[in-house]
């Protein structure tokens, strides 16, 4: 779709700005086909035109609890059940899902491969907990077609891997010991990807007794997923597990943070400093509200650049539904508007 597909084809690696306007401009000519969003524009006081990070902070936003209300009254064009996306369910209850075009699937499929290549290393194999193709095909489609589920799929078959998950009284639960196993038994180096939640219940059993492995010379752990489930364990604590448990250190852990609504992931790059401060790809922009003020006056106004508020994701790449959201997380931005130097920190969710 002409600038958008331009955009992307820049991969991970280029910045260009004044294609991410074009790329824009295209995708709320879009965004404009659907009612909802047509009359907030209307109402609004974006420009007709964007050509600045100022203009973009005047375009409405979709709230994100609207996808548990009424997700079909955000859609455009000929989306499909086949290809909706359920929340993690990692933070809550798996109750959000998104409906998507086969077109919009496969976009949001290549962005995240594509962030993913750039992030990680080569690896020699690869330590899935979850479920495989096989298991998925046979749970119900609210679990099956979660974006927890769905992404190690996308990101992952690039390399050897096996996925562990197995079925228990209380229901799904990973491998651990073949996952242990097998790890032992492999050369060269591994990874491990799991939610933050369960990998760091994993992590301190293994610990309780003694259990430690060796992933390798460029040994990764890889989560994705919410934070607010690990609730026995603070980042320093669970990445001190992870030291000492897979050998690996804080560099190594590679933290992708990403929703069902947003076409983009980020993430921080394989050897980053620190892991908390997320990379942003070519294709995606964010910008960060005052809490408080929307809070009190029901008004989205940026704050400075390292102060902590609202995020707010600009999304070109999804014309499947408006892709101007607001979220309920409060993180921190840094390094400038946009470009290969801008980070943001996950700092918590809003009560709101």
């Amino acid at each position: 779709m002409g600038k958008i597909d331009s955009l992307r084809e820049l991969g991970s690696k280029e910045h260009d700005k004044e294609l991410f306007f074009e790329a824009l401009n295209q995708a709320i000519d879009q965004w404009e086909k659907n009612n909802l969003y047509s009359q907030r524009m209307e109402a609004s006081h974006a420009p007709e035109e964007i050509e600045s990070f100022e203009d973009i902070k005047k375009l409405p936003t979709v709230d994100m609890r609207e996808f548990k209300d009424h997700p079909k009254d955000l859609t455009i064009g000929n989306v499909d059940r086949e290809y909706a996306l359920f929340s993690s369910g990692t933070t809550s209850d798996s109750k959000s899902f998104t409906l998507r075009s086969e077109e919009g699937y496969d976009r949001h499929k290549g962005n995240f491969k594509d962030f993913a290549d750039f992030l990680m290393p080569d690896l020699d194999f690869m330590h899935i907990m979850g479920p495989g193709k096989k298991m998925l095909e046979k749970m119900p489609e609210k679990e099956a077609k979660r974006a927890v589920f769905t992404y190690p799929l996308w990101i992952f078959d690039k390399f050897d891997n096996e996925f562990y998950l197995e079925k228990t009284e209380e229901g799904m639960s990973p491998d651990v010991d073949s996952m242990i196993e097998n790890i032992k038994t492999k050369e060269g180096s591994q990874g491990v990807f799991s939610t933050p939640n369960n990998l760091y219940k994993v992590a301190k059993k293994l610990d309780e007794k003694g259990v430690t492995v060796d992933l390798g010379p460029e040994g990764l752990v890889v989560t994705a997923g919410g934070w607010k489930g690990a609730s026995g364990s603070n980042k320093q604590e669970f990445r001190e597990l992870l030291q000492t448990v897979f050998g690996i250190d804080i560099e190594n852990h590679l933290d992708f943070y990403g929703c069902t609504e947003i076409f983009f992931p980020t993430g921080n790059h394989y050897g980053d400093e620190n892991p908390d401060k997320k990379r942003i790809p070519p294709m995606g922009y964010i910008w960060v509200a005052d809490e408080e003020k929307f809070r009190k006056e029901g008004v989205l106004e940026p704050v400075e650049n390292g102060e902590p508020g609202l995020l707010v994701s600009v999304d070109p790449s999804n014309t499947d539904y408006p892709g101007v959201l607001l979220t309920d997380d409060i993180v921190k931005k840094t390094g400038g508007e946009y470009g290969k130097d801008v980070r943001f920190e996950y700092v918590g969710r809003s009560s709101l």
